[in-house]
């Protein structure tokens, strides 16, 4: 669309046009969080940074998502690019929580049912013939 400047181009005595209108394409923050929103396989494993800053994007800008914190990217982030309808080409990430494995303590037992994904807990009890001298059981 028009974003600035005369409609009217005007041919000039020295063989040049005045200057005229600039025409571009510009993206909001709304429609690239719709085109996040509206993505497949964007969403898949949760964990999507929202962008927080309206770039004031025009054409060919690209964005590139990014996981949050606590999220890692399986597979690599492509990036949305602003085209000529003012929306944006589809991108894509998968993010998945991070895994802290098994957790190791000696003389423990850890539940072979321990989810090790990132803000789960575990509770470790202690070996047969010892018991917990300091730390939380979770």
């Amino acid at each position: 669309h028009l974003t600035s400047g005369s409609v009217a181009r005007t041919c000039q005595a020295d063989g040049t046009w005045s200057i005229g209108p600039v025409c571009e394409a510009t993206c909001t923050l709304a429609s690239l969080q719709a085109a996040l929103n509206a993505s497949d396989d964007a969403l898949t494993g949760n964990g999507i940074a929202d962008a927080v800053v309206d770039g004031g994007w025009t054409f060919n800008d690209t964005y590139t998502p990014a996981c949050v914190t606590g999220f890692e990217v399986q597979t690599s982030a492509l990036p949305y690019t602003c085209i000529a309808d003012n929306t944006w080409s589809k991108g894509s990430i998968t993010c998945n929580p991070v895994s802290c494995g098994s957790p190791e303590v000696e003389h423990s037992v850890v539940p072979e049912t321990c989810d090790t994904l990132y803000q789960s807990t575990c509770n470790i009890t202690c070996a047969a013939g010892f018991h917990r001298t300091s730390g939380s059981v979770a």
